[in-house]
């Protein structure tokens, strides 16, 4: 287990981790540099981040729509530490929401996202019975091409 050291530290070591793996990106809003995009456009990471003790995010329903565009898209969720993570197909987390039947709040246009940990595994609070074991440290289909197939 890592030792976090500051939430912008821990994303900045994940996406560095995630140009390795795509090859050159590009962020395609300036101020979101937690937003990369390869550079032929098939493949689009955003990353977020919790501290470990809450594992709450936010999750823009007109992001997910926007990243949706593109081929393969993924949002990595941020467990505390750059080690600890899930790396979710966009298309996948807008199935479940939609199958739990959420909807995006009235005031910000938003998914609020819970991660869970307890005896039956890691979920989220919001969409129930969905084990997320097999998205953790999972950066395989990022680079395989494999998102559809979850």
């Amino acid at each position: 287990m890592g030792v976090s050291i500051s939430p912008d530290c821990e994303k900045k070591m994940v996406r560095e981790y995630v140009r390795r793996l795509l090859g050159t990106t590009e962020q395609p809003v300036g101020y979101r540099p937690d937003w990369l995009v390869t550079t032929d456009g098939s493949t689009s990471v955003f990353i977020t981040y919790a501290d470990e003790e809450s594992l709450f995010y936010d999750v823009s329903d007109k992001d997910l729509q926007e990243w949706s565009k593109y081929a393969r898209a993924f949002i990595v969720f941020l467990m505390g530490v750059h080690d600890k993570s899930l790396v979710v197909p966009v298309e996948v987390l807008r199935r479940k929401l939609a199958a739990a039947e959420r909807v995006p709040s009235a005031k910000y246009g938003d998914y609020k996202l819970h991660i869970v940990r307890d005896q039956a595994g890691l979920s989220f609070r919001e969409i129930v019975d969905w084990d997320l074991s097999i998205f953790v440290n999972n950066y395989f289909p990022l680079v395989d091409g494999v998102s559809d197939k979850v």
